[in-house]
């Protein structure tokens, strides 16, 4: 499968800013009792507060794209909700049309699948919903790192600069992909940029300063302007919405620009010209923190989101790569390096307060950390350029796996540590 590419390497790209807006019905056309039928067996009765706030949150993210959400309430009989917020337990809320409608009967009792129209929602002076709670991206259905099909396990994934060529091996079925896109100017960047749950293709070109993105929902290219010079592309989901939102780190000034889906344009300074920006849920609280490694100390600074206090934790040395991820699958990013001098990897589980090592790799290696069996916990791996031997140490079971994928001027997607 190939998707052409709308530039191709030496041609001149445009400045503007492609900016999309998601295109939804002006009335709720189809009832979402379906879904609340399918999902509720998998929830006790009664439910606790907190499990009514994540079925409807789940619900609603599987209908994001239709604009449903939740109804956030401050009083009287309500439940908690993963964004934070106390909703309504028994309502779901479509956007576009404004209408609030009762999905439950008796939502704290048995909590039966129901649906009937009951209002229009209070509408602020901007337009929005005043009561509009936006789903986030439940527990159930984290994106997995590298998986471009939605299958929970990641892929294996290469960008060959001299031709613009990406090279996917999907290893939950055994079959590849073929995208052209990009050139050998630019930096490949991936992520969930659409909110559909798969990893889209994406390029940086610096001299452009620009982001050309093929989202997977549709197959269709898109082009945003966002940062250049020496800036380093940092995507990650910085506002809980469950879509990659465009973001660099610029060492000259520590200036994170995040242009969030939700929360819109966002500047932080945090960091330095020496720092390596290492973006990742370290709170747990389904939103990507800003942070950085400062290699001359070994040192972790922390933005936490949930808070907004910073943390530090020493650990690694100035020639070790970063590499945090959720490798005990505890859904909060784990601080850890490896050291390529050595091959061993070093993990700090922070809920934990506990650490673990793993002789794995070498000096020629490149870590590429990912969920390759499923599990839900990130494995440690390594891709050998010299052989496009791709070595991976499941943590479910212990054993490892290899894949030969690639060759020595490939550039492997999750390697690409700024």
């Amino acid at each position: 499968m190939t998707a052409e590419s709308p530039f191709r390497r030496g041609a001149v790209a445009a400045l503007a800013v492609v900016c999309l807006v998601g295109v939804t019905p002006a009335v709720a056309q189809t009832s979402l009792l379906p879904t609340l039928e399918r999902i509720r067996p998998e929830y006790p009765t009664p439910m606790s507060s907190a499990q009514l706030g994540e079925y409807l949150n789940r619900v609603a993210w599987e209908h994001r794209g239709e604009g449903w959400g939740l109804f956030r309430k401050s009083g009287g009989t309500r439940c908690d909700a993963p964004q934070g917020f106390t909703v309504s337990c028994d309502i779901l809320l479509h956007h576009p049309s404004g209408g609030v409608f009762d999905v439950l009967v008796d939502g704290t009792g048995i909590a039966a699948p129901y649906w009937r129209y009951v209002e229009q929602c209070v509408r602020l002076p901007s337009g929005a919903c005043e009561t509009f709670v936006r789903p986030v991206r439940p527990a159930q259905a984290r994106l997995t790192a590298g998986d471009f099909d939605a299958d929970s396990v990641t892929d294996l994934s290469l960008f060959r600069p001299g031709t613009g060529a990406w090279y996917i091996f999907r290893t939950g079925v055994g079959t590849g992909l073929q995208y052209s896109w990009g050139g050998s100017i630019d930096e490949p960047v991936q992520g969930d940029f659409d909110g559909d749950g798969r990893n889209d293709v994406g390029v940086f070109r610096r001299s452009a300063n620009a982001w050309y993105i093929l989202k997977s929902s549709t197959g269709t290219g898109v082009q945003y302007t966002w940062g250049g010079g020496q800036d380093r592309p940092v995507p990650a989901d910085y506002d809980g919405d469950g879509t990659t939102d465009i973001a660099v780190f610029r060492p000259s000034n520590g200036g994170w620009y995040i242009w969030g889906s939700t929360s819109g344009l966002v500047q932080y300074n945090f960091g330095g010209s020496t720092d390596t920006p290492v973006p990742g849920d370290y709170d747990g609280d389904r939103q990507a923190d800003i942070a950085v490694f400062r290699r001359t100390t070994g040192t972790w600074y922390i933005r936490r989101s949930s808070d907004l206090l910073t943390g530090q934790f020493t650990w690694g040395a100035g020639t070790d790569t970063p590499v945090p991820a959720d490798y005990d699958g505890d859904g909060f990013t784990d601080v850890a390096v490896f050291r390529p001098s050595t091959g061993v990897w070093y993990l700090y589980h922070q809920q934990l307060g506990t650490s673990r090592q793993y002789s794995w790799g070498g000096s020629v290696d490149t870590p590429v950390p990912g969920d390759y069996d499923a599990d839900g916990k990130i494995d440690v791996a390594v891709f050998r350029r010299s052989t496009g031997v791709w070595y991976i140490l499941r943590s479910s079971t212990g054993l490892s796996l290899q894949y030969a994928w690639g060759g020595a001027g490939d550039v492997p997607i999750l390697g690409r540590w700024p």
